[in-house]
C-alpha cells in the first residue's frame, strides 16, 4: 500500500471543503485501495467490514478491519500465530506455498513481528515429509541472500513447483 501511494487514503478521511479535482483524486485512490485491500484479505473479513459499511470507502474498510483484526491485544495476534505455527506441508506444494503467503500476510496485519530467517527456516522446515522437496529446501536454506527473504524463498518454491 505504501509503494502504490495508497496508504493516505486509507489513514485520512476526504475532507469537507475539498475542490472537485481533490475529490475525483481521492475517490479513485479510495476505490483502488478497496480493490487491493480486498484482495488481500479473506473473504470473511471483507464480508463482515463491509456489513459495518465500508463497502467503497478505503477509510472505513481500513478502519473496520484495524478494530476487528489488526488489534495488538495478544488475543488477536495470538490466533494468527497459532494458525501460522500450525500450517503444514501435506504434499501439494502448491497449496502450501498459497496457505505460507497467506499467513504472513496475517501476521504482517496483525504486527507480530518474526525475525526473518526464523520465518523462512520454518518455511523450509515444514518441507519434510517429501524427500525431493526437502532436498530443494535444503539447497534454499544455505542461500545466505534467500533466508533473510521469506518472499524469495516462496518465489524459488513456486519456480520449482512451476517446472
Amino acid at each position: 500500500m505504501r509503494s502504490k501511494e495508497l496508504m493516505e487514503v486509507c489513514e485520512s478521511q476526504l475532507e469537507h471543503g475539498e475542490t472537485t479535482t481533490e475529490t475525483n483524486k481521492w475517490t479513485k485512490l479510495s476505490s483502488e485501495a478497496v480493490k487491493l485491500i480486498s484482495s488481500r484479505i479473506s473473504p470473511s473479513m471483507f464480508l463482515d467490514a463491509i456489513k459495518k459499511g465500508a463497502t467503497k470507502n478505503s477509510y472505513l474498510l481500513w478502519n473496520k478491519i484495524n478494530e476487528q483484526y489488526a488489534s495488538k491485544k495478544p488475543v488477536n495476534w495470538g490466533g494468527v500465530w497459532m494458525k501460522w505455527v500450525s500450517l503444514t506441508f501435506k504434499g501439494d506444494l502448491q497449496e502450501y506455498i498459497d496457505n505460507s503467503k497467506r499467513a504472513m500476510l496475517e501476521l504482517e496485519a496483525v504486527n507480530v513481528i518474526v525475525q526473518p530467517e526464523i520465518l523462512t527456516f520454518t518455511l523450509l522446515g515444514k518441507l519434510s515429509s517429501n524427500a525431493k522437496i526437502q532436498q530443494f529446501a535444503e539447497v534454499l536454506a544455505l542461500n545466505e541472500e534467500l533466508i533473510e527473504q521469506p518472499n524469495l524463498a516462496l518465489s524459488k518454491l513456486q519456480d520449482y513447483c512451476d517446472n
